[in-house]
């Protein structure tokens, strides 16, 4: 079995490099199990913690056929755990994830080559869906969430990924006694700015997009004409969730204050606890795992759905992270399989909708139990 760090490092970059969405789910399928196998048991070899939940499990990835048997990480683990597969001494960045349904938030460790791979996979997916322009950019953030740290939060590592696209870019809130404010007069200054066709974005978290600068627009009677432009949120509401409105009536209240139609809205859905990848939603308004991505939904007492349109807990698996185990996660998310291979975006592979948080007030601890005795 394969479990030279280097040999993977190279497999895995070649997988991110092909067609994300040109492979049908049963032509991907060999090869994607193939490569989760030995990634998962470079894992078991090299982190303490992951080893004893396979065990637990009996589960030994070198006997790995069916993708479901893997034992799925929740977000209780990397919330209690530094859970990592590499020595500190390797360390290049470690990812915080906001903090939601409790005080604590998940922590993930990469390594240099985890961390490009996390890069080169996120730029990736992010052009197929906005293609190859330069943009300027209005980040919904502040200007510290764009600077350079070791230790960074997921809002934050999300933002820097998408400067690439940036021709130029503003941030438009600040800290005022303690709380967000949108600076309206960095946003004036911006669109001022602007040239006739020249190609602008928005890109901000949904619950920032929403109550720190769609509302505040509308509240000072202030409109832009955009028809042209791209606005992309990510992150769902958080800690407003109370708050939240419906898509339709976020996409109405965008068209309305700056003239952006739907299908220029993009919906990004991701997760800190397995980076590098990210979900937009596709002009038909799905999401669609990649080539290096899969997709399993499991009932409320988590055992695997085999039928698509079924309701239940989404576990995303991935063979692409290496400096940890966060292979397979199960999310807080519901969800459902919408259908493989026929999206009438073009795309092949599983497409799906995320279609809100879990109302229990519980998490799910999953593993988390497991990893609750000294090692």
């Amino acid at each position: 079995m394969l479990t030279n760090r280097s040999d993977l490092d190279n497999k895995l970059k070649q997988l991110i490099l092909e067609p994300l969405y040109k492979k049908k789910e049963t032509e991907k399928r060999k090869s994607f199990l193939n490569t989760l196998k030995k990634v998962l048991n470079y894992h078991y070899i090299n982190c303490a913690e992951y080893k004893k939940i396979c065990n637990y499990f009996n589960f030994y990835p070198n006997n790995l056929k069916n993708l479901s048997d893997i034992p799925y990480l929740t977000s209780t683990v990397f919330k209690n755990n530094m859970i990592s597969s590499i020595p500190k001494s390797k360390v290049f960045r470690q990812i915080n994830s906001s903090a939601t349904t409790s005080s604590k938030y998940s922590k993930v460790i990469l390594d240099k080559e985890n961390n490009l791979r996390w890069t080169l996979s996120l730029q990736k997916m992010f052009l197929d869906r906005v293609g190859n322009d330069k943009y300027k950019i209005l980040f919904l953030d502040t200007a510290d969430n764009l600077k350079y740290s070791p230790v960074i939060s997921a809002r934050s590592s999300m933002l820097k990924s998408f400067l690439f696209v940036a021709d130029d870019y503003s941030s438009c809130l600040n800290y005022n006694n303690g709380k967000l404010k949108l600076n309206l007069s960095i946003v004036k200054k911006f669109f001022k700015k602007l040239q006739k066709n020249e190609k602008v974005m928005i890109f901000g978290f949904t619950y920032v997009l929403y109550k720190f600068f769609l509302q505040e627009l509308k509240k000072n009677n202030i409109q832009y004409n955009l028809k042209n432009g791209i606005l992309v949120h990510a992150g769902g509401w958080k800690k407003l969730e109370k708050e939240k409105i419906s898509r339709k009536k976020l996409n109405s209240l965008i068209k309305e204050t700056l003239n952006i139609s739907e299908n220029k809205v993009i919906d990004i859905y991701g997760f800190s606890e397995q980076g590098g990848l990210l979900y937009p939603t596709c002009e038909k308004g799905f999401r669609h795992c990649t080539n290096y991505s899969t997709l399993i939904v499991r009932d409320f007492n988590f055992k695997p759905l085999d039928k698509i349109k079924k309701i239940g807990f989404l576990q995303f698996i991935t063979p692409i992270q290496l400096s940890y185990p966060g292979n397979s996660f199960l999310t807080e998310d519901i969800g459902r399989i919408e259908g493989v291979d026929n999206c009438s975006c073009g795309r092949l592979g599983i497409y799906f909708k995320v279609l809100g948080r879990y109302k229990n007030e519980t998490e799910i601890r999953g593993c988390g139990d497991i990893m609750s005795t000294e090692f």
